[in-house]
């Protein structure tokens, strides 16, 4: 193990992504999260990389971003769970189409929604219905994965992967003061191998929680 505490696979599959890219981070004071981005050579190193809310607010933000510092950005939205799955993915494309500036790419994370079919007798759980919805509204997405996913999710993942051609996010929680739980040499592999991915198509995503101080 080396001295950083992240395993040497994890550790060769980070040089692989951050192959001419670099690494950026920052805290969201709210959440007190550490967030950061390694790019591929897909593209220019990110300077910022938001961890967003699916929400009115956050894409009324986004919408709002000057020209500067959209190019410099990869926005990263969560969808929030709520009981009503289909309101809960229509409303999202929807504000996705009206805000999301032409050419952004957005990153859409999926995991806090169950994975269950959307529509009664429809196949499809929640990422196969945005990646189809935000194609229909002209909206370019990268989907966010986990090496802990269930085989239908990942399945999905590749299908969205394959119809939008814009790579994956691979996304690792860490709280700070715990054992980190990054995916070894076989998980990656097996990983990349259900994504139809090569190493340089995937943005890898380490967010760094903090535990509650107790006063």
């Amino acid at each position: 193990m080396p001295k950083h505490g992240i395993p040497e696979p994890a550790v060769r599959l980070i040089r692989a992504l951050t192959r001419h890219g670099w690494f950026s981070s920052h805290s969201d004071g709210s959440e007190r999260d550490t967030i950061g981005l390694m790019r591929s050579a897909l593209g220019d190193p990110l300077a910022y990389v938001p961890i967003l809310k699916g929400k009115a607010g956050e894409f009324s933000a986004l919408e709002h971003v000057t020209p500067a510092v959209r190019s410099s950005i990869r926005p990263v939205m969560e969808l929030v769970p709520d009981p009503d799955v289909r309101d809960v993915l229509e409303t999202f494309c929807d504000r996705a189409m009206d805000a999301v500036p032409q050419g952004t790419v957005l990153t859409v994370d999926s995991g806090a929604l169950p994975s269950a079919q959307v529509l009664a007798g429809d196949a499809g759980g929640p990422m196969a219905r945005l990646s189809e919805s935000l194609g229909l509204r002209g909206v370019a997405m990268s989907p966010v994965v986990r090496h802990t996913d269930k085989d239908e999710v990942l399945a999905e993942a590749a299908r969205a992967i394959n119809a939008h051609q814009h790579g994956a996010c691979l996304r690792v929680s860490v709280t700070a003061d715990s054992p980190p739980c990054f995916p070894n040499h076989s998980q990656i592999r097996g990983l990349l191998g259900v994504l139809r991915l090569e190493p340089e198509q995937v943005d890898l995503l380490k967010r760094l929680r903090h535990r509650p101080v107790q006063r």
